[in-house]
C-alpha cells in the first residue's frame, strides 16, 4: 500500500495489554467485494452487528481509555465520547435506526484471507502455518472510523442489524492515519436548518416535523410577526437582510415546548404508540405538548402568532426593545 510522508516520530504503545490469544483456532467468514483504489485494496462487506462487535470489542474498549496509535502518529486525540455512545445506544433501538455510512476497520494481513472464487473473506486468530492462535479474535480488528457506532450497537436489543464495513487488510500505520484524517478531518457538517427542513418529507408526525411546518408557515404568512424573517436553510434567502433568525434556532425553541426528548417521541409515534400528556394546569415548559398530541397544530400556530404580535407591540411601546423579531 502507498504511504503518506510524515516526519518520523517515536510512537509509544498507547494500548493496555493485549488480550491473551484464544485457546483454540477460531475464524469468521463474511461475503465481501474487493475494491481497488490508488491507496491500495480494501474489501466491502455487510457484517452482522454481533460479528462486528466480536472482532472489534477490545479495540473499542481500548479507544475509550487511550488514543489510538495513528492518533498519536497524527498528534490528535479522538477517544470514545461517553455522551455520544449513550446517545447511539438509545438510537439503535429506534424503529428507523440505520447506519448507512461504512464503519472502517483495519486487519493485519496475517489474520485475513480473501478467496476470489467464493468472494469470502476469512478473519482468523492464527497465522498461516501456525497450529495455535497467536491473537485473540476479539482483538483482531483496529477501528479507524465508527467506534461510537460499534459501542452503541452493544446495547441493541433486536435480532438483526447488519453494518456496512470497509476493511483494509495490511494497512500500515501511516495509511490508517491518512484514511482517518480523510474521513474525519475533511468532512463537512450538514447545516442544522437543512436537516430540520428535510423532516417536512416525513409521512409520520413528529415534534421535528410539526415545529418545521410551523416555522415555515410563520415565515410565509404576510400577517405573521415572523414574515420573511426566518433563514430557511440557515442562511439568508432574500435580499435586504430581513432574515434575522435561523430556522434551526426557531425549530429547537418550539420543540422544547412540545417534548423533552423529540427523538424518543418520534420513535414512539413511528411504532404506533401514544405519547404521555401533561397536566393542563401544570404543563411546565411543554405548553404545546397536548395540542401536538391532539394534532391541533393550527391552534399552536395561532397562539404563537398572537403571542409574538403582542410581544412585538409591547416592544414598540417600551423603547423598541422588542420591535425587531
Amino acid at each position: 500500500m502507498s504511504s503518506i510522508v510524515l516526519p518520523e516520530i517515536e510512537v509509544q504503545s498507547a494500548s493496555p495489554d493485549l488480550l491473551p490469544p484464544d485457546p483454540d483456532q477460531q475464524s469468521l467468514t463474511v461475503s465481501a467485494l474487493r475494491v481497488s483504489q490508488p491507496i491500495g485494496e480494501s474489501f466491502i462487506a455487510s457484517i452482522p452487528f454481533k460479528t462486528l462487535i466480536r472482532i472489534s470489542r477490545f479495540d473499542v474498549r481500548r479507544i475509550m481509555q487511550v488514543e489510538r496509535a495513528f492518533e498519536t502518529y497524527l498528534g490528535i486525540q479522538r477517544p470514545v465520547d461517553p455522551k455520544r455512545r449513550d446517545q447511539l445506544q438509545e438510537y439503535v433501538n429506534f424503529k428507523d435506526a440505520n447506519f448507512p455510512g461504512a464503519v472502517i476497520i483495519a486487519i493485519d494481513a496475517d489474520y485475513a484471507r480473501f478467496d476470489d472464487k467464493t468472494k469470502a473473506l476469512e478473519i482468523r486468530n492464527w497465522r498461516e502455518g501456525e497450529d495455535r492462535p497467536s491473537v485473540n479474535l476479539g482483538d483482531v480488528a483496529r477501528v479507524i472510523d465508527g467506534q461510537h457506532r460499534i459501542a452503541g450497537l452493544e446495547n441493541f436489543k433486536g435480532e438483526k442489524f447488519d453494518i456496512p464495513v470497509t476493511i483494509f487488510v495490511g494497512a500500515d500505520l501511516s495509511d490508517q492515519a491518512y484514511i482517518f484524517s480523510t474521513v474525519n478531518l475533511e468532512q463537512t457538517k450538514v447545516n442544522k436548518s437543512l436537516s430540520y427542513d428535510l423532516f417536512a418529507l416525513a409521512k409520520t408526525r413528529s415534534p421535528q416535523k410539526t415545529a418545521h411546518n410551523i416555522a415555515v408557515a410563520l415565515d410565509r404568512d404576510p400577517s405573521s410577526p415572523f414574515h420573511e424573517k426566518i433563514k430557511r436553510l440557515g442562511f439568508a434567502q432574500r435580499a435586504g437582510g430581513k432574515e434575522t433568525l435561523t430556522q434551526a434556532t426557531f425549530v429547537e425553541m418550539l420543540m422544547a415546548t412540545i417534548s423533552t426528548n423529540p427523538k424518543v417521541d418520534r420513535d414512539l409515534l413511528l411504532k404506533g404508540k401514544s405519547l404521555d400528556r401533561v397536566r393542563p394546569d401544570r404543563p411546565g415548559n411543554l405548553v404545546f405538548r397536548n395540542l401536538f398530541i391532539d394534532e391541533k397544530d393550527m391552534s399552536s400556530l395561532k397562539i404563537l402568532t398572537i403571542t409574538f404580535w403582542r410581544c412585538r407591540n409591547a416592544g414598540k411601546l417600551h423603547g423598541g426593545r422588542l420591535a425587531r423579531v
